[in-house]
């Protein structure tokens, strides 16, 4: 586990930034990353799309209780600010995953349009 730079991350995010709920959850968040990274034979400054890709699937899909979008969501968001927060401190060159349009976490949960969706009901 590559503790410095996981130090350094929890320092950025200490209060007043975010409440200690809020602290605990990412901080729980980026561990289960890293279990499972290192699981892989990797870690958190290893990492390719690949390793997050199937952290993904094994959160969404394969884990005894499948979290769902929603909560990737949230995940997914720590990861990104994380892996952000290393590119920006010049610890790594390049997040692991690609960077999909308009800015978004390729490995975030999609956002459908409402094209997509169909048409909406009209209400009675």
């Amino acid at each position: 586990m590559p503790v410095p730079p996981l130090c350094e991350y929890g320092r950025y995010l200490s209060p007043p930034l975010l409440d200690e709920t809020t602290l605990k959850d990412y901080g729980r968040a980026v561990g289960r990353l890293d279990d499972h990274l290192t699981g892989l034979g990797s870690d958190v400054l290893s990492a390719v799309e690949s390793d997050l890709a199937s952290y993904r699937d094994q959160r969404t899909r394969w884990q005894k209780k499948p979290i769902g979008w929603a909560a990737w969501g949230k995940e997914s968001f720590v990861q990104d600010d994380l892996y952000g927060f290393l590119v920006d401190r010049k610890i790594l060159t390049h997040r692991p995953a690609r960077v999909a349009a308009r800015g978004r976490n390729a490995l975030a949960p999609q956002v459908r349009s409402p094209v997509e969706l169909g048409p909406v009901a009209d209400s009675p």
